[in-house]
């Protein structure tokens, strides 16, 4: 309990914990008290950062829309920068595409 949470604060803390780690956490946790710590992260991250991971970021936040606060994040962001919402619509726009063809798919078969 919370020897692991104290060791999970430290990595976030430590020098090592960079983009590509962040990423690693954000989708392999789904406890609620890490995803809010890692969410709130991502408002300290650079833009650059931000806009490669986009797409799964983006698709993360639909997959945990009821478990993880990170749709807020991706609602913020948008709101902030045109760049941003132009590339959240067509992400999530492409997400919805997708599952229409997956549906449509299926009741075909």
């Amino acid at each position: 309990g919370g020897t692991n949470s104290g060791s999970l604060l430290r990595l976030f803390q430590s020098e090592y914990f960079d983009v590509r780690l962040h990423m690693h956490y954000l989708l392999s946790m789904e406890n609620a008290g890490v995803q809010d710590y890692l969410v709130n992260a991502l408002y300290k991250m650079e833009d650059d950062d931000v806009d490669y991971y986009l797409p799964q970021l983006c698709q993360l936040a639909v997959l945990r829309y009821r478990t993880s606060s990170l749709h807020h994040f991706i609602k913020d962001k948008a709101s902030r920068s045109v760049h941003f919402a132009l590339k959240i619509h067509w992400l999530l726009l492409g997400e919805v595409e997708d599952k229409r063809h997956d549906r449509r798919a299926a009741a075909q078969a």
